[in-house]
């Protein structure tokens, strides 16, 4: 429910969601390397659009949207859980390295440590696999790109919407998609 994730506590900067000691046991066995970069995770659902136009009747329309309410609401829950259970998903303070960017429609786009961001994306599949709506199954395409904290946020929310649409346009809208991209610097977009 709203009131669960309500409890949680957030990062408030980018600089603080990707810093990390290297000497703390809870980040043992992460590459210095990861200090500093973030994961920018963007999912757009697949042929969402096209099933709510197809509910012509005001009881199809309204039982499409309560169905999508509820399965993202749960997904967050999950997603929120698995973080708050993850030692290296805090900050020394106890605050999630979460930023919610975009939460609307059939978009997400989350940024969160570049430790965290491949089992993000595995636990966000794993949590939406079965995911149907009148036996028709609900699949995402995603972006996920890591960069440094200091990178342009505008630039890498473009970027992971483009690796997104790249299943989208190759019509591969049957089953999950992500693709990703690690930037060493900024000069590739």
């Amino acid at each position: 429910s709203s009131a669960d994730a309500a409890r949680y506590r957030f990062t408030d900067d980018f600089e603080t969601l990707a810093a990390f000691s290297p000497e703390h046991p809870d980040y043992a066995g992460l590459s210095r390397n990861l200090d500093g970069k973030i994961a920018v995770f963007y999912a757009d659902g697949n042929s969402f659009g096209t099933i709510q136009r197809a509910c012509t009747a005001p009881q199809a329309l309204q039982d499409w949207d309560g169905k999508i309410k509820a399965l993202r609401r749960q997904l967050l829950q999950n997603l929120l859980d698995w973080l708050a259970t993850t030692s290296h998903a805090r900050t020394a303070e106890g605050a999630l390295r979460l930023e919610t960017l975009l939460w609307g429609g059939d978009e997400m786009l989350f940024v969160l440590p570049a430790w965290l961001g491949l089992e993000f994306a595995r636990r966000f599949f794993a949590l939406s696999t079965h995911w149907a709506h009148n036996e028709q199954t609900l699949t995402h395409a995603a972006g996920l790109v890591f960069a440094h904290r200091g990178a342009p946020i505008r630039h890498l929310q473009h970027l992971a919407k483009d690796l997104a649409q790249r299943a989208k346009d190759d019509n591969d809208k049957d089953r999950n998609t992500l693709a990703w991209l690690v930037l060493e610097s900024f000069d590739l977009p």
